[in-house]
């Protein structure tokens, strides 16, 4: 197994060029110290790649040996769920495997598992006859057959408002995902669906208090399951893609262009416009954690896990 470091940390004091200028913050304490103890790290997805980025050391690059199209994270940061010719393998942190859905379709994305991890939801994206084509579906996990929850919808081009990112209530029973630039919820017992609001690719919080989202524009948001409540955060942010959510519930993990100063130049892999950051949601502190190379646009495919140590272990 390779562990390559890979990228730049800055949860330590901040060094630049080798020396210590700045402090550590309270919110990169708090992570190194969940790192510490529980193995909390940031993670993202290439293929068969995966780019750890603890909170108490350098980030590492491990190769886990799957045939993979692309890979996401369970919303408890205990599995991984791999989408391979064969079709949806889930495995656990440190490797071992679970089971697998043999569900096979073009472009999958957007998955995630129920909190009981017996189903999965996820999004395809194919060509029929000549236009895109974006569905929404349901798994049942060790199952090879998938239930279409929203009907396949044609668009031109980018699939601009669907989903990259959906999400579980706490009990199973409902998604949120988003359509053509609306967040709806769905009630898979009744079929109910109900609009809660414009923007894309939701997140429901694990414990079930928040959706968080984003707008066409880049901002982001926070509303409470039925809609209420909505309110803007990381206002001086622009992110992309989507939230994600730590099994926590106290931070949102998400991607974002900005303009480097004079400093952060001299800290960042050359042409970098991409990082990833850490937002703490009771005092909406933002640390970065983790620059982009050049190709700053691979910043999709994020999550969290535990036992980070562990990893492709198994």
């Amino acid at each position: 197994m390779r562990k390559i470091a890979y990228g730049f940390l800055c949860l330590g004091p901040i060094t630049i060029l080798g020396s210590c200028s700045v402090p550590e913050s309270d919110l990169a304490r708090e992570l190194r110290q969940k790192s510490a103890n529980r193995g909390l790290a940031a993670a993202q997805a290439r293929g068969s790649l995966v780019n750890i980025i603890p909170f108490d050391s350098e980030p590492i690059l491990r190769d886990c040996s799957v045939e993979a199209d692309s890979a996401d994270f369970s919303s408890d940061g205990s599995k991984v769920l791999w989408v391979e010719d064969i079709g949806v393998t889930i495995r656990q942190v440190n490797g071992a495997t679970l089971t697998t859905a043999g569900v096979r379709f073009p472009n999958m994305h957007a998955l995630s598992l129920s909190p009981d991890g017996r189903r999965f939801i996820f999004e395809t994206t194919h060509r029929d006859a000549s236009a895109p084509v974006t569905g929404l579906y349901l798994a049942e996990v060790g199952s090879d057959q998938a239930e279409l929850l929203e009907p396949d919808t044609p668009h031109s081009g980018f699939a601009r408002g669907f989903s990259m990112s959906a999400g579980w209530s706490t009990d199973g029973q409902s998604v949120v995902y988003s359509r053509a630039g609306e967040i709806s919820k769905l009630n898979l017992r009744s079929k109910e669906k109900t609009v809660l609001g414009r923007g894309t690719s939701p997140g429901w919080s694990p414990d079930g208090k928040w959706i968080a989202y984003t707008a066409e524009d880049g901002s982001a948001h926070l509303m409470a399951p039925n809609g209420a409540d909505q309110k803007s955060i990381l206002e001086e942010h622009t992110v992309v893609g989507y939230l994600r959510w730590s099994p926590d519930s106290e931070y949102l993990l998400f991607a974002e262009r900005y303009k480097p100063g004079f400093i952060e130049f001299f800290k960042r892999p050359l042409g970098s416009s991409v990082r990833l950051c850490i937002y703490r949601v009771h005092d909406r502190a933002v640390l970065p954690v983790y620059w982009f190379g050049d190709k700053g646009f691979i910043a999709l495919n994020f999550g969290w896990l535990y036992n980070y140590r562990q990893f492709c272990k198994g």
